[in-house]
Order: structure tokens, then C-alpha cells, then sequence
């Protein structure tokens, strides 16, 4: 079983959730939503990365001190076998799971396959994002989304008040883009791809 992904990085920055932590995008998403962020890689037909589920588990596992790993998109749950073996070799070595779907979770809570996966996380955060409902504030995209505790063990971590942040950064040849923008690291997001100069 192979996962689709456009990134995999490690990241201790806290923008994604607590300590150090894998950060997987996983290729490909149905929902076009206007001001994603994703789109251009959710376009390609293929992702930039194709790896057996034992490979990302293998290179989660070679992380020193990793505390868990947050999951976004993309939808992840368009790979659900492969999102389903992944989440259950983290969840037995007893590292924390985050994850971001564009899925609301009474509709994630329908299919048994799915439910499955929940099981394995302690957080979800749910639903599209919509530009419109963009508050500015952090760990979500807009509004609308919700953030699921299906255990406590980031409770404390999202209790506390923090100003919504994003980094971008070139690593090589690429550039990255490691948490949730706000409009104006969009505007410098748009233009750093499309190849345009920053004032």
C-alpha cells in the first residue's frame, strides 16, 4: 500500500501541533474551495511523492524525539486504506495524531472504514474551508472548521491563545509553506509562486 504525498517534513515550530512533530500533506482533494492553498498541488495528477506506508512509518520512527504527527491536504481520507494502516502503526507506538479533513465528522462517523480512523486520532479538525469565514484565527482556516478532542491529550496545547502564524521558507529548490496563512503571507505565498517580487 503506497500513500500520495506533497510533503513530508519534520517540524518543532509548534504551528501544527505540539513538539516535534511529521507534517504530511497527502495528495489530492475533490472540493476546489476558492483561496486554497493546496490547489495547485491537488491539480497535479500525480503526487510529488509516492512512498509505501512503511517507508513514512519508517521515516516518522527515525525522527528523533518526534511527539506525533499532523496530517492535512489535500483530503487524507481520499486514501483512507492507506491513511487507515498509517494511523494505526503511529497510534501503537503511542505517538499523537492531528489531522485536518475537509469531511465534517458526522459524515466521517457514517462509514465504518472511517470511524475506524477516528479511533486512531486525538484530534480532528473538520470541515472545507471557506474564504468568506476566514477569522484569522489559529490552527484552522476559517470559521466554519471545527476542532474534534477525540482523546485529551492536546487539550492543553489548544487551550492556549495563540495568533494564527505561517513560515515560509525555500529548502532547496522548493519552496515550503509550514502552517495557516493569514491573508497577507497569502498575498506573499501567491506571489513567491507565481514567480513575482515581494516589497
Amino acid at each position: 500500500m503506497r500513500i500520495g504525498l506533497d510533503r513530508i517534513l519534520c517540524d518543532d515550530s509548534g504551528l501544527l501541533g505540539p513538539g516535534r512533530r511529521m507534517e504530511l500533506w497527502f495528495h489530492g482533494c475533490q472540493r476546489n474551495c476558492p483561496g486554497c492553498i493546496t490547489k495547485e498541488h491537488n491539480h497535479q495528477p500525480e503526487p510529488m511523492l509516492s512512498l509505501s506506508v512503511q517507508a513514512v512509518y519508517d521515516a516518522i520512527q527515525n525522527e528523533p524525539e518526534i511527539e506525533g504527527i499532523t496530517i492535512s491536504g489535500g483530503e487524507p481520507f481520499l486514501q483512507s486504506e492507506a491513511l487507515l494502516q498509517l494511523a494505526a502503526l503511529v497510534y501503537k507506538r503511542g505517538l499523537g495524531i492531528i489531522l485536518y479533513s475537509g469531511y465534517l465528522y458526522e459524515e466521517l462517523c457514517s462509514s465504518p472504514q472511517f470511524r475506524e480512523i477516528l479511533s486512531y486520532l486525538d484530534v480532528l479538525i473538520d470541515g472545507p474551508y471557506l474564504w468568506e469565514r476566514d477569522d484569522g484565527r489559529a490552527y484552522r482556516g476559517s470559521s466554519n472548521q471545527r476542532l474534534h478532542h477525540l482523546t485529551d491529550r492536546y487539550q492543553s496545547f489548544y487551550q492556549k491563545d495563540r495568533v494564527r502564524e505561517c513560515r515560509i521558507e525555500q529548502q532547496g529548490s522548493y519552496l515550503t509553506l509550514t502552517g495557516i496563512p493569514d491573508a497577507a503571507s497569502r498575498e506573499i505565498w501567491k506571489h513567491l509562486k507565481q514567480g513575482g517580487n515581494i516589497k
